[in-house]
Order: C-alpha cells, then structure tokens, then sequence
C-alpha cells in the first residue's frame, strides 16, 4: 500500500494459509475499520472490505484491532472504542462467516467483550482459536482501577470464551494484578490448550514477563517466565510475543539500557533454557515473532540507530536454537506513532505489517 492511507495495521494468522489484515483509517468524522487479504509478492491489497465504521473507534497506536480465525474458519474481530457515555475505554467484537465455506451470514456485533462498561480502561485483547466454533479472548481489565488511571486498585488480566453465535462463557480472572498497558499474547498449543504471556506488576513495580497455561481444568496459576528484575513506576508500553515453543520480550534490564530476549519455552516446565539476547545492542522493543514450517522462529523488534530514527529489524532461530544474522526491515521514525510491527507465518515465509507516516501501511515477506 502506498500514500498515507490507514494506520495501526495488524495481521491475523492464517486459516489455512490465508491471513488477512486489519487496520484504521479516518473518514470525515469518522474511524473506519478495514479488513483485507494482503497480496505481499505485488505490494498490494484485494478483498478490501470495511468492517465497521463510528467516531468512537479509538486508532491506538499500541492498543490496535486483532483477529483470529476458528477452527470452521469464522472469522471473530476486536478493537478498542472510546464509551462516550461514561469516559472509558472499552473493546468491542464483531463475528463474520467462514471465508472458507463460501457461506456468509450476517455479522454478529458489535458487542461489548467484557461485562463491565463505565468509567474505566479495558483493552490489549488478544484472541485464539478454541475449537471449531468457540474462540478464547484475554485483555487487560481496569474496572477496579478507577476512572482514568492507576490510582485506586490493580489491572487485572481476564479471560472469556466466544461461540460464533455471540454467547459469551463466564469472565475469569487469570492474574489479579498486572501491568496496565502492556499487550498481551494467546497461543493455542497442538495438544488444544492455551497460553497467555503477559507483564506482569508486583506491588514494588517490578514488571517481569508472566504466563499462564489454561487446560480442560481451567487456568493454572500465572508464573514469571524470568527474573529480569525490572523496576519502572509506569507501564513501559511494550508486551511479549509467543509461539508455541518460544517467547520472546523487551526489558529495560541490562548493560546497553534494554536488551530483547528469546527463550525456549514448554507449557509444563516454562523457560526451558537461559535467554539469548537477538537485538543488536540498542534495541526500543516492540517485539514480534512467528515460527515457520521448518521450525526457525522469526523474531522482530524495533533498533534506534540514532537521529530520530529506527529500524525494523528480524533475526531467525532455528529450531536448534541458533541465532542467524539480523536483517533491516524498514527504517522509520523512532516515534511511537509508528506503532508496532506485526507478523503471521504462511506457507510462503512470514508475512510483515508496519505503518510509515507519510506512507502508510506498509508489507513485507520474509522467504527462508
């Protein structure tokens, strides 16, 4: 895509090998959310399709849509809204039809993922697929944290399941005190059961990476994937990335001022080995990482390379754990107005989004 057309960009994982973008543009009054199939290989977009459209879309550029497939291929799509009518923040979903089954009944939506809406935050949602007609969501949850801020109680980290008919399961709180705008992860792993990566808050704000494994049996207790030992007072806008045998994060640890880590991961015994470090030694963070069908995990992150500027950077790790040598994605402005980088793996290679200002959303195709 070229011109200054949209913004906060995501990217679904495909379902089977068909992912599909998402991001926001503005229109006279107002923000209008649009998906699209990206055709990497000629830079381009067909099956633009506009999603839903009202002044209240909130074009966060750290809190912006997601959207994941279920095993049907029902498509389910959650953004962040402003709630005029109490001053928070809230997310909204919509659900659409099979892409796959040529059938495309009316969406469902848009409807309030969380139960509570009034003045307060909720928002960094992250969805999965839970079977062939349930989809499983987390956010982060600011309704005992008072209106506008982070003064009276903690965030907390929810969960609840979505069956492509709209019923909502039960609200269920996985951590009861977390970072308050750090993006969450959700992976479902082969064996159909899940994990979440996540910051996580101690009452001494020390803001390590946690996770949590959900089973038949429910959620286990969150655990800290490393001791990192950070302390900061305030959120550091910079969540983790998972896939099924690694995460991958940002701490503000370390010699050089932050350092992105990478390490091997297992649902039943956590961080398998110690870290590797992948940046290149002046990292921002801003992480990503995908895993291609030969196993080498691709991770991105955002470098300062000084004067204002950054790039967008990507490093492999084959399934051996060795670290390949990084590659320069883009150069942008280091800014937070350019968001975050997000990546899906197909059968081609992993596929890149990111927003340039002054040129939009833009694309990319990593081949091994």
């Amino acid at each position: 895509m070229g011109g200054e057309v949209g913004r906060v960009p995501s990217i679904a994982p495909p379902s089977p090998g068909f992912p599909f973008m998402t991001w926001i543009e503005e229109e006279q009054d107002n923000q209008v959310l649009i998906m699209a199939d990206p055709v990497v290989r000629y830079r381009g977009m067909h099956s633009r399709t506009e999603v839903h459209r009202s002044p209240d879309i909130l074009p966060n550029w750290a809190d912006f849509p997601t959207a994941s497939y279920c095993d049907s291929g029902a498509m389910m799509l959650a953004w962040l809204e402003r709630t005029p009518e109490s001053g928070g923040y809230g997310i909204q979903f919509m659900l659409m039809g099979s892409l796959f089954s040529g059938v495309f009944p009316p969406p469902i939506g848009p409807h309030s993922l969380h139960d509570h809406v009034g003045e307060a935050e909720h928002g960094f949602v992250s969805l999965a697929p839970n079977g062939p007609d349930s989809f499983l969501s987390v956010w982060l949850d600011g309704r005992h944290a008072g209106a506008h801020g982070h003064d009276e109680g903690a965030y907390v980290l929810m969960s609840r399941t979505i069956r492509t008919d709209g019923t909502l399961g039960p609200e269920v709180v996985v951590d009861d005190q977390v970072c308050s705008c750090c993006q969450t992860d959700l992976v479902r792993l082969e064996d159909g059961t899940h994990i979440v990566v996540y910051r996580d808050c101690s009452d001494e704000n020390v803001r390590d990476i946690a996770w949590a494994h959900r089973t038949s049996e429910g959620w286990s207790t969150p655990q800290i994937l490393y001791d990192d030992g950070w302390v900061i007072p305030g959120c550091p806008v910079n969540g983790p990335r998972a896939v099924d045998d690694a995460i991958v994060w940002y701490t503000g640890t370390g010699d050089a001022g932050g350092e992105v880590k990478f390490v091997e991961f297992h649902a039943d015994e956590g961080a398998l080995f110690e870290p590797l470090d992948v940046d290149d030694g002046h990292p921002l963070g801003r992480v990503d990482i995908v895993k291609l069908e030969s196993g080498t995990r691709i991770v991105t992150w955002l470098e300062n390379v000084g004067d204002g500027e950054a790039e967008w950077r990507a490093r492999p790790v084959n399934a051996r754990g060795e670290m390949g040598p990084s590659t320069v994605i883009d150069r942008v402005p280091a800014t937070r107005e350019v968001g975050f980088l997000r990546a899906v793996a197909t059968s081609e290679g992993a596929v890149f989004t990111w927003f340039v200002p002054g040129r939009g959303v833009q694309t990319g195709l990593w081949v091994e």
